[in-house]
């Protein structure tokens, strides 16, 4: 019998909880978060196979916000990718990416993301992600606002990419003790698939 732990990358324990809060979905609710997990499974494998000599320390996907801080019925899905995948540029690829940057590693996460209009009627990107250009610019997060074609919640999808590979995160306790509020105190989370 095949494992949690190799399914999803969860401990016992962590499967528990998740499933908790998986169950309280509506089928529709869960259907777009599974196709949104899908969908990171797939940007992860593409960049293990595209990327030569790629290791990632961390890719995570959990569940952040209200979903887990207020009772009752909540308005919006709120999710958490945390990665330290990085690419030489976060244009999605396209043709105008492909003549200004010929050979560029796009960002697959954006991109995958972004794709996914036969599932959400209205996808927005708010924020800007980390490039080589604009380090110190950004603050390595972007929102994904997705409004499912299901008539499902509306799922915000935070982004948090790594920034630079000295003062980064390099592992999931590293990216823990940088997710905390003004006053340093860890924000709520919990981890909902963990890539290995």
């Amino acid at each position: 019998m095949i494992s949690r732990e190799e399914i999803d990358g969860l401990h016992a324990e962590e499967g528990v909880a998740c499933d908790e809060i998986l169950k309280k979905l509506k089928v529709e609710d869960y259907q777009n978060f599974f196709t949104i997990k899908e969908t990171l499974d797939i940007a992860y494998q593409e960049f293990l196979v595209t990327q030569k000599n790629a290791k990632v320390s961390i890719f995570n996907l959990y569940l952040i916000g209200g979903n887990l801080t207020k009772e009752g019925d909540r308005p919006d899905i709120d999710l958490l990718v945390a990665t330290d995948m990085w690419y030489d540029s976060s244009a999605p690829r396209d043709l105008k990416a492909a003549i200004f940057w010929p050979g560029c590693q796009c960002d697959l996460v954006q991109e995958k993301i972004l794709g996914l209009t036969d599932f959400f009627s209205k996808i927005e990107q708010v924020g800007k992600l980390p490039d080589d250009y604009n380090i110190g610019v950004t603050k390595g997060k972007v929102l994904f606002e997705l409004y499912p074609e299901n008539g499902g919640k509306k799922i915000d999808l935070s982004y948090v990419r790594n920034l630079d590979e000295w003062s980064g995160f390099h592992s999931e306790e590293k990216f823990i003790a940088r997710d905390v509020d003004e006053k340093g105190k860890p924000l709520e989370r919990l981890i909902l698939r963990r890539w290995k």
